[in-house]
């Protein structure tokens, strides 16, 4: 267990076990509370179905009504791992990169401290293993952003457009209760999910600003040669 832990940590690159172990659990219970939303609402879609076929008469429901519900309780399972799978793999890439962006701060915080008692070489050399590490981190968030920036741009397209629709659905048109019950239900996920893919993604640029504010601090009021202060100030410009 001591192994596979380790060599968990170290593929993900997160040193401290608690916090590996912290992200596993994490990702353990955001796909626990999207498998329980899409069968929730699989069940409430056959529940819906089902009480609106019981207002038609025995022979449509046993020629259309059966099918019918087969097939909308099917559609929107499918529908439901589409909308509410994908937000949780997001989430924990986040997640991810803000404790390896933590990690780093606090890593360049205690240098930071430690800066005045280190000569002049062991503060080159810091400087440009911490750089290395930086430039390492933000091409790490780079890569993840080119594939992610599409999904983030559909999904919020697709979510405002969704929130409009199911807001004059619950407010304006004419439905049965039951059916604006489950729509007010669906209405409040989709806003919790725009929330949620928003702030994971600002939580990033956030950290990552915080750090070049840092990096920014050790350029101006630290003792460095000319050689690291240039270097700081190039990768902050970057």
């Amino acid at each position: 267990m001591k192994k596979k832990s380790s060599f968990f940590c170290y593929s993900i690159a997160l040193n401290n076990k608690s916090v590996a172990k912290n992200l596993l659990l994490r990702s353990k219970i955001v796909f626990m509370i999207s498998r329980y939303i899409i069968q929730s609402l699989t069940i409430g879609a056959f529940l819906v179905g089902i009480l609106t076929i019981l207002n038609y008469d025995i022979y449509d429901f046993i020629l259309y009504g059966i099918s019918w519900v087969i097939i909308w309780t099917v559609w929107c399972y499918y529908a439901c791992i589409a909308i509410y799978w994908s937000p949780g793999y997001f989430f924990i890439v986040c997640y991810y990169l803000k404790l390896r962006l933590t990690s780093f701060q606090i890593r360049l915080k205690t240098f930071s401290q430690r800066m005045n008692r280190l000569s002049m070489k062991t503060k080159s050399f810091l400087i440009k293993s911490i750089l290395k590490e930086h430039n390492e981190l933000c091409q790490q968030i780079f890569i993840y952003n080119k594939f992610w920036r599409k999904y983030l741009t559909i999904t919020l397209t697709i979510f405002v457009l969704l929130i409009c629709f199911l807001t004059y659905l619950i407010f304006i048109a004419p439905v049965k209760w039951y059916f604006r019950l489950q729509l007010s239900i669906t209405l409040f996920g989709h806003i919790l999910l725009v929330f949620i893919v928003t702030y994971s993604a600002s939580t990033i640029s956030h950290f990552n600003s915080v750090i070049a504010r840092d990096l920014h601090k050790i350029c101006v009021n630290g003792k460095l040669p000319i050689l690291g202060k240039l270097k700081v100030c190039s990768q902050v410009l970057d």
